[in-house]
């Protein structure tokens, strides 16, 4: 249904902006490729429609026309969906970036001898031959004289190559010359499988807080009635307050198993709130989330 779509996109873009703030704030460890990876089985024709989703603005401010072109079954592999996402979405971007207005942009994947190979390529500035190589190094668009390359990359490239590695892939960067176009070219290995029925559980036994009393506590209206949607989309019983100094007759009146507490309230803070709860017996079993 749509709104379940709408919930899935949301949750996706969710979760690829908490990693992607956390790599703004740590570059550091995304250079010395210590970023850990949340490894599932994956398809990754699906990952690659959540990198597509993640660039659509910049393709379509950029009037660019997309092709893609996916094999008909699945390309089951072992990654971390989220960051393989954001190595297609950087691809993808970088595509739409140095492609004049209304280009071509074109992401492939091809498999063989159990290998996966993505190409994104597009008809945009092209990359000098002696940039091929350097386009993966971080910060590179800062250069010597502080002009900038024609590839003008900074950490996202870099970004590409670690996580591409990090994944047992490699990455390499073609292009015929200057004006002429540019290509990625990702190779990812891919699983084999003894007994593929039993590898893949069908998802959609998506989380269920079926039955589950919930009081969220917000005082920013449209987060807490975003928040208490989804925990009735997940099957849940959701009450809501606007205000810390409701919380306690909230709890008293409805009962509720888990109360989510937004920290930053006016009047009594969540942690102010939470102090109070646990300071009476009554409220021992229920389970305190702060949301900030």
């Amino acid at each position: 249904s749509m709104r379940q779509s709408l919930h899935e996109i949301i949750e996706r873009q969710v979760e690829t902006m908490v990693r992607l703030v956390n790599d703004l704030l740590d570059v550091s460890r995304i250079a010395r490729g210590t970023t850990d990876l949340d490894e599932q089985i994956v398809d990754l024709r699906q990952i690659v429609h959540s990198a597509i989703e993640i660039s659509q603005p910049l393709i379509v401010a950029g009037r660019h026309r997309l092709t893609t072109g996916l094999p008909p079954h699945p390309v089951h592999m072992r990654a971390d969906p989220v960051r393989l996402a954001q190595v297609f979405a950087n691809l993808l971007n970088n595509a739409a970036k140095y492609t004049s207005v209304a280009g071509e942009i074109a992401i492939r994947v091809e498999v063989a001898d159990q290998q996966a190979r993505i190409v994104v390529e597009d008809n945009g500035i092209g990359i000098a031959r002696e940039m091929l190589t350097e386009v993966f190094d971080m910060f590179r668009q800062i250069r010597e004289g502080g002009q900038k390359p024609s590839s003008g990359l900074g950490i996202g490239l870099t970004l590409v190559k670690r996580l591409v590695e990090q994944h047992q892939g490699t990455v390499v960067a073609e292009s015929d010359g200057i004006g002429l176009g540019s290509r990625f070219i990702v190779r990812l290995p891919l699983m084999e499988f003894d007994n593929p029925a039993r590898t893949f559980p069908q998802s959609e036994s998506a989380f269920s807080l079926r039955g589950l009393r919930v009081l969220v506590a917000d005082d920013n209206e449209d987060a807490a009635t975003v928040l208490s949607q989804l925990i009735r989309m997940l099957g849940g019983l959701c009450s809501v307050v606007n205000d810390g100094d409701e919380v306690l007759d909230a709890l008293r009146a409805g009962k509720p198993a888990v109360a989510i507490l937004d920290i930053g309230m006016p009047h009594l803070d969540g942690y102010e709130v939470a102090r109070r709860v646990r300071a009476l017996p009554e409220f021992d079993k229920i389970v305190l989330v702060a949301l900030t």
